[in-house]
C-alpha cells in the first residue's frame, strides 16, 4: 500500500521525514491500538509479487456505524475512507468480548477469552495472575461466584504477530496494549517495534504528551522507488 497523501490546509500537518513525539502521541490517543505489518525488504522484488501491507486498527467503544465508510453522516473519517478505497472492507464481524484486554488477547491468539481465562480488563494491574482460579465463595452481595482472570497474556501463546514474522513480515505495534507489564510487552509477543504500548489501560492523551516518557522521534520509512 502506498503512503497516504498529506492532508492539505491542516495546521497540524508535519512536512518532511520526521514525526515529532507530540504528533505521535496524538495519533496514538485517537487510534488506541494498531498492529501494522509489512513485507520485509527484498532486493529487486517485483511489486506485483510482494505480499500486501496489513494494518489492523482496533478502537475501543467504536460503534459499527461510527465511521463514514459504514454510513455515518455525523462523524467524518476521510482517512479511513481512503484506506477502505485502497484496501478491503467487511460487512459482518464481531468482537469476542465487550472489554479491552480480553478482546486484544483473543485477536492476537485466535482463542476465545474464556479459553484464555483472560476475561476482564486487568492487563494493567500490578499483580501477576497466570493461573486464575474459581473461588469457593463469592461476596455476600453477589448471587454468583466470579472466576479470577489472568492479568497477563502468557508468552507461550503463538500470536498473530509471531505468525506474520514467520511469514517474512516486519511487525509493529502502536497504541494501547493492556495485556501486561514487562516481560509481557509487545516486543516479547512478536512485534519488532513497539511505540506507545504499555501496561496502562490507554495511551496518554494529546494534552498529556509528557506522559510518554520514552517516546522516541520516529523516522518514516523511505518510500522512494527502489532501483
Amino acid at each position: 500500500m502506498p503512503p497516504l497523501e498529506p492532508e492539505r490546509n491542516n495546521p497540524h500537518a508535519h512536512s518532511g521525514n520526521w514525526l515529532p513525539c507530540g504528533v505521535v502521541a496524538r495519533t496514538l490517543a485517537v487510534l488506541l491500538g494498531c498492529l501494522a505489518v509489512s513485507p520485509a525488504p527484498a532486493a529487486a522484488q517485483d511489486d506485483s509479487a510482494r505480499p500486501p501491507n496489513v494494518i489492523f486498527i482496533l478502537a475501543d467503544d467504536l460503534g459499527w456505524s461510527d465511521t463514514s465508510v459504514y454510513g455515518s453522516t455525523f462523524y467524518r473519517t476521510p482517512g479511513i475512507e481512503r484506506l477502505a478505497r485502497r484496501g478491503m472492507t467487511f460487512s459482518d464481524a464481531y468482537a469476542a468480548n465487550p472489554l479491552c484486554s480480553p478482546t486484544r488477547a483473543s485477536i492476537l491468539t485466535g482463542q476465545y477469552p474464556a479459553r484464555l481465562r483472560f476475561t476482564t480488563p486487568a492487563g494493567h494491574l500490578p499483580q501477576v495472575v497466570l493461573d486464575p482460579v474459581v473461588p469457593e465463595r463469592g461476596p455476600p452481595h453477589r448471587k454468583a461466584v466470579t472466576p479470577q482472570t489472568r492479568t497477563r497474556l502468557p508468552l507461550e501463546y503463538h500470536t498473530l504477530a509471531e505468525a506474520m514474522q514467520a511469514a517474512g513480515f516486519a511487525t509493529g505495534f502502536f497504541g494501547k496494549w493492556h495485556l501486561g507489564r514487562e516481560p509481557y510487552m509487545p516486543k516479547r509477543q512478536g512485534f519488532d517495534v513497539n511505540l506507545g504500548g504499555g501496561p496502562y489501560p490507554g495511551p496518554p492523551s494529546y494534552f498529556r504528551r509528557t506522559a510518554f516518557t520514552r517516546c522516541p522521534t520516529v523516522r518514516r520509512a523511505n518510500t522512494s522507488p527502489t532501483a
